[in-house]
């Protein structure tokens, strides 16, 4: 299935804000259980969940359109297991900001109380969550990695991207390195969008070019 020079367009400036939105929500998290709370570091708190749940949902979009762009053909069931993935695997992991935006609205205040840490449960279906999504992202480097759109090496990529933030998720605890890893994923992400974004032409210079008759014609 081709689809629209626009539907690539959306797609793939959908995944090039995404990616840098949650690069945002990540490195801007105020310390769970710092105290006193400054002023400036509850707004960043409350930026870092806007943020998180507007990256969410452009990803969602993005993989949507790639969804269709594979419709009916052999890579379809990996970008449909890409989209499933994400979807109950964001809602995992936004489960942890929802407890959030509950600390804010029941006595986190500037200056006095500081943000509770998440209770253990939260922070388990935050991580399982996390890593249905880096699953996702794996099986969408499967995906692509047959399409002219891209380079042949982009898939495998996001593959062993994929694979090592599951172990990541696994092995490290919610720190630093792990913030970094996840960088990794974003980045990955990140140049999918731009890919997308010159797919027409890529596709374009993919494409044989006719070979002319003896008559030219």
């Amino acid at each position: 299935m081709r689809l629209k020079p626009s539907l690539y367009l959306m797609g793939g400036l959908a995944l090039a804000i995404a990616a840098p939105l949650m690069v945002l929500a990540v490195f801007i998290q105020p310390i769970a259980g710092e105290a006193p709370l400054e002023a400036g570091k509850l707004f960043a708190w409350k930026l870092s969940v806007l943020a998180l749940y507007a990256s969410a949902a452009l990803i969602i979009a993005a993989l949507l359109v790639l969804a269709l762009r594979y419709a009916a053909t052999d890579q379809a069931g990996w970008a449909l297991l890409a989209l499933a993935a994400v979807i109950p695997g964001t809602v995992g992991y936004l489960a942890g900001t929802a407890t959030a935006w509950s600390y804010l609205a029941t006595g986190v205040v500037a200056g006095v109380a500081p943000i509770p840490p998440p209770a253990w449960g939260v922070a388990a279906m935050a991580a399982a969550g996390r890593m249905v999504c880096w699953g996702g992202l794996a099986a969408e480097g499967i995906a692509i990695r047959r399409d002219a759109a891209f380079p042949r090496w982009y898939g495998p990529v996001g593959i062993v991207i994929g694979g090592l933030e599951i172990i990541g998720e696994i092995a490290l605890g919610y720190d630093l390195p792990l913030m970094l890893l996840w960088l990794l994923g974003f980045v990955w992400l990140f140049g999918l969008g731009l890919l997308m974004l010159q797919a027409r032409s890529r596709l374009a210079a993919a494409e044989p070019t006719p070979e002319l008759t003896s008559t030219g014609v």
